[in-house]
């Protein structure tokens, strides 16, 4: 629903390769929850010094790549729901949590090796609509809401490396288009779910990786001292180009490919009607390139070329037009002074389509006149974006092919 087919077709390539828990068990990095406070009388008593004794990092506080040691606190701040609070009797409001002697019994201690440092940890739930992995070299406790990763070898450097690979915009999108649970109820990614991105890092792309991860490190460290928050997108930017050539090795069309989901089809599933996926055209031009230059070389042979003509049209119009048009020599880009508000107001009534009741489609429409093709879409930039070339162009050709052009 939310991906096109191009997507389709690279999310079967990526996901016939290794997968990052093979590349995890090579590594011997192992992973476990955190642990779960009781909250039933029957529930079977776990009893653990260690847990009490430690610092606690609440999910809250867990920050994407690194996060504040200034959020570690005691143990008992873990305990936030009033129905936790009245089983272990700090119910009291006019007594401080601090002031109760730490607790020491759960339900479930988790995976103690998970609590030690250097570890990640990883967040069942997003933070802002992302994914938030974040490492840290100093040992704390926290809950079944996060995920630890550690390595009995002290492998700091692969978890930094991974640390950087969960939080991409690319984890981001491989998983929104192969979870079936993203974004319904809780917005929660299940650890099986991480370990199949297909990630398989040799250690010449883990120095990469973590040289980008010290950076964004020291960015974070400078802001934590001065209340600050710089920008890191050009470094998150770097982590997607190592992905993208490195890991992946993905060609320049599968790159637009991501780039333009993530743009359009997960902004808008995340943010809907504010999303920038709907809002009105504002540059034509890489579309219209896009899809006469695939024509042109499929042309390449016959002495036919393509030359597109674009129209100044109204931000409020509902309908966005370009006109691509067949001739014996290619002419540079035109645009229009003809006027057409009216005539797409008209036709924009007649592409509604009631599928059931209260449910409606507005179509797309290819118009052809002699040597002109008219294409015709809703004036939101998602149908006119690069990939949405790629998937215009092939069936453009299917219809030229057919003879209907």
């Amino acid at each position: 629903m939310w991906g096109s087919y191009f997507d389709f077709e690279l999310i079967d390539k990526l996901f016939s390769v290794k997968t990052l828990k093979s590349d995890l068990r090579k590594n011997n990095i192992k992973n476990g929850v955190g642990f779960q406070l009781l909250t039933n009388k029957k529930d079977k008593i776990k009893e653990s010094k260690f847990i009490s004794e430690n610092k606690y990092l609440d999910a809250d506080y867990i920050e994407r790549f690194t996060s504040n040691s200034s959020y570690l606190d005691g143990i008992n701040t873990s305990i936030k729901t009033k129905k936790a609070k009245q089983f272990y009797g700090f119910d009291d409001a006019s007594i401080n949590q601090d002031q109760f002697k730490n607790i020491s019994f759960f339900r479930r201690l988790g995976d103690l090796d998970a609590y030690f440092a250097p570890h990640l940890l990883l967040k069942k739930g997003l933070i802002d609509n992302q994914i938030c992995a974040s490492y840290l070299d100093e040992v704390c406790t926290f809950r079944d809401g996060v995920y630890g990763f550690y390595s009995n070898d002290q492998n700091e450097n692969y978890l930094k490396a991974l640390t950087t690979l969960l939080n991409s915009k690319i984890s981001s999108y491989l998983l929104f288009l192969t979870i079936s649970s993203y974004g319904i109820e809780r917005e929660q990614i299940m650890k099986n779910e991480f370990l199949t991105l297909p990630y398989t890092i040799n250690e010449d792309i883990k120095l990469n990786l973590v040289d980008v991860f010290n950076k964004i490190s020291k960015v974070k460290e400078i802001d934590n001292e001065n209340g600050s928050k710089t920008d890191i997108s050009h470094l998150e930017k770097q982590i997607d180009q190592i992905i993208y050539k490195d890991i992946l090795k993905l060609t320049e069309d599968e790159q637009i490919i991501i780039q333009d989901t993530l743009n359009y089809s997960l902004d808008l599933f995340e943010n809907q009607e504010k999303s920038k996926a709907v809002l009105p055209v504002n540059n034509v031009d890489v579309y219209s390139k896009r899809v006469t230059t695939e024509l042109n070389e499929w042309l390449d042979d016959v002495d036919l070329k393509v030359s597109a003509t674009h129209y100044n049209i109204n931000s409020n119009c509902p309908l966005y037009m370009v006109k691509l048009s067949f001739g014996n020599d290619f002419v540079k880009t035109k645009i229009s002074k003809e006027d057409i508000y009216n005539e797409l107001k008209t036709l924009d009534k007649k592409l509604w389509k009631e599928e059931s009741q209260n449910l409606y489609f507005r179509k797309k429409l290819n118009y052809y006149d002699n040597n002109d093709v008219y294409i015709i879409k809703p004036n939101q930039r998602r149908f006119w974006s690069e990939t949405a070339a790629m998937e215009d162009y092939r069936k453009l050709l299917i219809e030229i092919s057919k003879g209907n052009g």
